[in-house]
């Protein structure tokens, strides 16, 4: 009978300090700091912000160019960019869609206008016959470019 109570309060203790800890991570707000910390660590990467450069310039490029085709090239490239900027900065979510819905306002003010013009285009990029309304590649390609200049990858 002992040991019945000894098993009994041992299990009591382990909920209590299981819920303790629990509590504590969330209070914590353990995984913000760490995204926080992945921000800083992209701002400081002279690689990244070299290749970011690089590909702008192909963007710029092709956006000028007055064939669709380029446009959507040119849309895609930013976006694959920017994709990559948010993975190296600890968003882990298995689509680049993923990744964009656990970013908020605080880290990207414009991140909400980035998701709205990037699904009225997706469509469009992803079917090889369909044309790029060429206004709206280059206000996402704006709004990229915003976010690029926030996170200090770009001047």
């Amino acid at each position: 009978m002992t040991w019945f109570w000894i098993q009994f309060i041992s299990l009591l203790l382990s909920l209590f300090f299981l819920a303790a800890s629990i509590r504590l991570i969330i209070k914590m707000d353990f995984f913000s700091d760490k995204r926080d910390y992945g921000w800083q660590a992209v701002r400081s990467d002279a690689i990244a912000r070299t290749r970011l450069e690089k590909a702008w310039k192909i963007v710029l490029k092709k956006i000028t160019l007055p064939d669709s085709g380029a446009w959507k090239e040119a849309v895609l490239l930013a976006d694959g960019e920017f994709d990559e900027i948010i993975r190296s900065s600890g968003y882990r979510g298995a689509t680049p869609d993923e990744r964009l819905v656990m970013i908020d306002e605080s880290a990207i003010a414009n991140i909400s206008r980035i998701r709205v013009l990037r699904n009225e285009l997706m469509s469009a990029l992803k079917d090889e016959d369909a044309s790029v309304d060429y206004e709206k590649a280059k206000e996402l390609l704006r709004e990229y470019r915003r976010a690029f200049k926030q996170l200090g990858m770009m001047k």
